[in-house]
């Protein structure tokens, strides 16, 4: 953290150096950002480590971490510390790779890139120069001691009453207490809308789209009662009386049907003789 604030720091004040205007905002507010970063931080540490106790029952019985977790603490550490070092015995230097990083017969000017037809963007490597980056440092470096002074005589020294400054700026401080008002924003400009939408989404969902589906399953049933009514009543009486009526027929001519062979002939007989009898008179 320590190391990458001082690169972003160098590269703002890069970009202060190739846009004088608007670079003033960008490191300035990352010069006070190191030195708010520094004042809480030594806060945290006063209200944690320093003073007395406010809470007895936990101090006394407080206790290291096991080893399991010390020893990986402590590696991490090291390496956090050392990783960003300017090794001497790579063989190279930081000026030998910002040469390098820049081609033959270009200057630092050259290097710049344009955003805006009024807004350059500089190269990334100039931030690495010692203009730069070592003026970047120190002034992180005088912030952060401004900030551990501060903290020191708020809450190391208590030479300081931080509800005096409280209400000296109950403006600012509700402003930093709030967020900016941050939340309540997003909460107004995204969250509400969404809900409210949201909302109206559900209830065109329940009182449009449910009724409509729930009347379609009314009226299909009631359909189907009256396909039902229209089927038992009509067509399956319908059906019933014509069966009736060819059932009765042919009881009715069954009686005909004597089964007597001699009746039979008989009838032949008679028929021939009326069939004659009605030629005879033509």
């Amino acid at each position: 953290g320590f190391f990458s604030k001082d690169s972003i720091i160098a590269q703002d004040r890069s970009f202060w150096t190739a846009n004088p205007r608007l670079g003033t905002i960008f490191y300035c507010a990352a010069i006070v950002g190191a030195g708010l970063t520094a004042f809480y931080m030594f806060r945290l540490w006063y209200m944690t480590f320093a003073g007395n106790p406010r809470d007895g029952h936990v101090y006394y019985h407080a206790h290291e971490s096991p080893k399991l977790m010390t020893v990986p603490l402590v590696i991490l550490a090291v390496l956090a510390a050392v990783s960003a070092w300017n090794v001497p015995f790579t063989g190279y230097g930081l000026q030998p790779l910002l040469e390098q990083a820049r081609p033959a017969g270009i200057g630092e000017e050259a290097m710049l890139g344009t955003i805006w037809p009024s807004l350059k963007m500089p190269a990334e490597h100039l931030a690495e120069l010692p203009e730069n980056s070592v003026r970047a440092e120190l002034a992180a470096f005088a912030m952060a001691m401004v900030g551990f002074l501060l903290a020191t005589a708020f809450y190391g020294l208590r030479k300081l009453d931080p509800k005096d400054v409280r209400r000296q700026f109950a403006p600012i401080y509700w402003l930093f207490f709030h967020k900016w008002w941050f939340d309540e924003l997003y909460a107004f400009l995204f969250v509400r809308p969404v809900l409210r939408i949201s909302g109206w989404v559900a209830a065109i969902d329940k009182r449009g789209i449910d009724w409509l589906a729930d009347n379609s399953a009314r009226a299909v049933m009631a359909v189907s009662l009256l396909d039902d009514w229209i089927d038992r009543i009509f067509v399956d009486k319908l059906i019933d009386l014509v069966a009736g009526w060819t059932y009765g027929l042919g009881l009715r001519l069954r009686t005909v049907q004597t089964g007597n062979i001699r009746q039979y002939v008989m009838w032949i007989v008679v028929g021939t003789v009326g069939l004659f009898a009605l030629m005879s008179l033509y």
